[in-house]
């Protein structure tokens, strides 16, 4: 069975227009009133008997809409294991092209079809194109691949991702970019599918906010710095106190004092990196391993390339140093995110 799920906030008669077009096929609807309050319930008492209304007494934002769509699907039809299209209510999808992306994942699992639309024509509203924009190569950079349309409503979902949807903490415009950056530490399939580009009245309606959303993106690699920095001070910190302590010779100290103070910081930036940054629940033994081997690999890595370089560059080694660390960060956020903290597959 395929259920179309319709998040809904203070809609117009688009919203009226789009159900009656849905209930022409076999499909169930639901819509989600996301606390539109009254002046808008006459436009949702008009659906289409045959359509499940679900109610928010106030708004809570899109993420929990779908989140409430979700349960409510679990709750009652776990038996059916059908596929699951979003669509926004604001008449930009079509009933066919939501169809077609059902029809597609139907025979799939552990996957989400995106709907993707064509943003290369100048026809496309100037905060659609440039959001879009902003946020693909953010994603590509945290994902591993490319997404043609991160703000993308129309998804199809098999049945076993919906568990996954419920998990994911936002409750706003957030929620969907959201979805896209923690699929693959769930182990589900990102596909795309072309659909038609529709924008009404130049997009007004729309709440996304592109700085805002990229800007969520930049929290987690903020996050990363932010826990490399506290465990800079940490290991700095740890190596005068231990150095003060001793009273061997020059040698001894100092190596004895790194050892230790990089043991303790490493121990302090794995745990930030496990709960904060990530916020991995994965095989700590496994992910500590691969996390000590990580660190290894980056320090001989630094070492080797800014040797390397200051032979062949007629540069100060300081800011070759600067460079080779900052490339380092990037690469080791990403082996981290995609490896190291990826969640085990359940």
């Amino acid at each position: 069975m395929i259920t179309f799920l319709i998040p809904s906030y203070q809609p117009n008669h688009t919203l009226i227009d789009l159900v009656n077009e849905c209930v022409q096929h076999p499909i169930r609807v639901i819509v989600v009133d996301d606390g539109g309050q009254a002046p808008f319930r006459p436009i949702f008492e008009s659906l289409p008997a045959q359509v499940i209304c679900l109610t928010h007494d106030v708004n809570q934002g899109k993420g929990a809409a779908l989140k409430t769509g979700f349960q409510y699907i679990l709750d009652h039809f776990s038996d059916e294991r059908g596929v699951v299209v979003t669509l926004d209510g604001d008449g930009q999808h079509k009933v066919e092209d939501a169809l077609a992306l059902a029809k597609k994942t139907g025979q799939l699992e552990k996957a989400i079809m995106l709907g993707v639309r064509d943003f290369s024509s100048h026809d496309v509203p100037f905060k659609s194109r440039f959001g879009n924009k902003l946020t693909r190569f953010l994603t590509q950079f945290l994902i591993g691949f490319p997404i043609s349309d991160t703000q993308t409503g129309l998804r199809a979902f098999t049945f076993d991702t919906l568990e996954f949807c419920l998990s994911i903490p936002e409750n706003r415009y957030e929620y969907e970019m959201n979805m896209l950056l923690q699929a693959k530490k769930h182990n589900i399939h990102l596909l795309e599918h072309p659909i038609a580009t529709v924008y009404i009245d130049n997009n007004s309606a729309s709440h996304f906010n592109p700085v805002v959303d990229s800007l969520k993106i930049y929290l987690q690699i903020a996050k990363f710095a932010l826990s490399s920095i506290l465990s800079a001070v940490v290991d700095v910190s740890m190596f005068a106190f231990i150095y003060g302590l001793l009273k061997e010779d020059l040698l001894f100290r100092v190596i004895v004092a790194t050892v230790l103070a990089r043991i303790v910081s490493s121990m302090f930036n794995y745990t930030l990196n496990k709960t904060l940054v990530f916020q991995s629940k994965g095989d700590v033994s496994k992910s500590l391993m691969f996390y000590y081997i990580l660190v290894v690999l980056v320090m001989l890595s630094s070492a080797l390339l800014v040797y390397v370089f200051d032979v062949l560059i007629p540069i100060s080694p300081i800011i070759i140093k600067v460079v080779v660390d900052g490339l380092l960060f990037f690469l080791s956020f990403n082996i981290q995110r995609r490896v190291i903290f990826k969640e085990n597959e359940v």
